[in-house]
């Protein structure tokens, strides 16, 4: 009796292991219904236990990742482990970049707003499947940045210290103002004027901030500037030449003195309406003057009433549409040395140089009258000159389009006997 039990089974145990490998009808011919139970319960237990297949697409045990194929160098081993430089999306390596990490989510403050969120670390090992298998560089460290956020901190919680995919970086992360995270987690400056960001006028350059943070225009020396920062550029205007003398205590403080004397002029003009107050100010004034700065002329006047001074030239320039144009041109102040030397009563920091010119013709100088045709006078003026001026300055605008770029306007230069051109260029062509 144990002998016949114990080959019997000896077969079943036989039969069994094949028919694991087999088709189910067979064991049920043999067996009958329990032998097709007895199968179908250790059919369940093999599925369960089976082994990890890595290149499955399915991160499994013993796998850190799975991209779905055996290849090397793709991010994820023929092994299915992080090779070098690569790491999961929504990870966290805060120890080393070369030792695995845990996974990371935001979390709202509120549950819905995303401006005050989170980044929490969570107890899940790293792992992750082909899309979301991504590179990292460097390490993300919130300690150098705290200064550059400033304020903004108070609102932005600045996530934990550690390395990071650059593409989680730059898709999660809220840059400081000014900066962006741009495939990388270290902030850069945002260019804008490489990239068309800035809200310049046409006719104005871009200039990059310090430090490549921020940008500021600043209108083209052709034009005249109608809008504060360079966001406003006029292509006509009036240009005023006002010729002033210093003290006698040396350039340094010459230059200090005629930028003094210079405001008082401006001032001056707002007072008497030749500047529209409800059209520009000071500093818009000052601004259209920034490429044109205080220069000698000549630096140790002849003459007995200004010797031993230095002859300065001021340049203001206002677009038309903020001046009393009529001023400008038939207006008393600017020809009435008493009234305009009255602007600048200090005598030993500046003094305003005078002209001998005849009355009915303000371009022609003078010795005596004379020299003066229709019976003008000869008299003492202040060495001003007014110009109004179209198109920036140039004879005649010019704006023509061509692949890639615009020809904005056109100046002819007599003393190098031709036109100068300015162009705005499209970022991926080079104009000279």
């Amino acid at each position: 009796m144990p002998n016949g039990f114990g080959y019997a089974k000896s077969k079943l145990l036989v039969f069994i292991s094949v028919c694991v490998f087999a088709c189910t009808s067979q064991a049920k011919n043999a067996y009958g219904k329990s032998a097709e139970n007895t199968i179908t319960y250790t059919t369940r237990s093999l599925a369960s236990a089976r082994t990890s297949v890595c290149g499955d697409n399915i991160v499994q045990f013993g796998e850190v990742c799975d991209d779905g194929n055996n290849l090397p160098n793709d991010g994820c081993s023929p092994q299915c482990f992080l090779e070098p430089g690569y790491m999961c999306y929504s990870s966290l390596r805060n120890l080393d970049a070369g030792t695995l990490g845990t996974m990371v989510a935001w979390e709202s403050h509120d549950g819905v707003s995303t401006a005050q969120r989170t980044l929490s670390v969570l107890e899940t090992a790293e792992s992750c499947t082909s899309k979301n298998i991504c590179q990292y560089q460097n390490k993300w460290q919130p300690e150098l940045w705290l200064n550059v956020y400033g304020n903004q901190t108070s609102a932005v919680m600045l996530p934990p210290a550690g390395y990071y995919c650059s593409s989680f970086c730059e898709d999660t992360f809220t840059a400081p103002t000014g900066y962006e995270f741009k495939a990388n987690c270290q902030p850069t400056a945002v260019n804008e004027c490489l990239w068309g960001l800035a809200a310049c006028d046409e006719n104005a350059y871009c200039l990059q901030g310090a430090g490549g943070v921020g940008y500021s225009c600043r209108c083209d020396a052709d034009f005249f500037v109608s809008g504060i920062g360079g966001t406003l550029c006029d292509r006509s205007g009036v240009e005023l030449l006002v010729n002033v003398t210093g003290g006698l205590n040396g350039e340094t403080v010459d230059r200090e003195n005629i930028a003094i004397a210079r405001q008082k002029i401006i001032v001056h003009l707002f007072d008497l309406g030749y500047i529209k107050k409800d059209k520009s100010d000071v500093d818009l004034v000052l601004e259209g003057a920034l490429d044109y700065p205080l220069e000698i002329v000549e630096s140790n006047i002849a003459s007995v009433e200004f010797s031993g001074r230095a002859l300065w030239r001021i340049v203001l320039r206002i677009p038309s549409q903020h001046v009393d144009t009529s001023l400008f041109a038939m207006g008393v102040f600017l020809k009435d040395y008493s009234a305009m030397a009255a602007v600048l009563p200090t005598a030993e920091r500046y003094k305003l140089h005078s002209v001998m010119r005849c009355s009915n013709d303000g371009r022609r100088t003078c010795e005596s009258n004379t020299d003066c045709l229709s019976n003008g006078i000869c008299a003492t003026q202040p060495d001003v000159t007014v110009r109004i001026l179209s198109a920036g300055g140039s004879t005649a605008s010019l704006v023509v389009d061509a692949s890639g770029s615009s020809v904005i306007s056109a100046n002819y230069d007599v003393k190098y006997s031709a036109f100068k051109i300015r162009m705005r260029c499209v970022r991926v062509f080079v104009c000279s």
